[in-house]
């Protein structure tokens, strides 16, 4: 949960997220849409700049119309720092 209200934080005003999808031991991604491209570029330096995420890049991006008004729907994919898988009870490494 800290990971999405930090993702949440780092939105520009002009950027709306539709989806969060984060699981232990995955990256996160993010879907959304802006009404520029700019915006996207901004989150982007935004979440890259935290230290708490880590491969942050950009997987699509796609210039669509939302009631004729032009938007930029998009998807972001990201690393959480500390976002490590637990070993299973009994597994044992050698």
């Amino acid at each position: 949960s800290d990971v999405v209200a930090l993702i949440v934080n780092q939105t520009p005003s002009d950027l709306w997220l539709t989806g969060i999808t984060a699981e232990r031991g995955k990256s996160v991604l993010i879907r959304g849409t802006a009404t520029r491209s700019d915006a996207i570029a901004t989150f982007l330096d935004r979440l890259a700049k935290t230290g708490r995420l880590r491969e942050v890049r950009l997987v699509f991006s796609n210039n669509a119309n939302i009631d004729q008004a032009p938007v930029v729907q998009f998807s972001i994919s990201a690393f959480p720092v500390g976002n490590l898988p637990l070993n299973e009870k009994g597994s044992k490494r050698g």
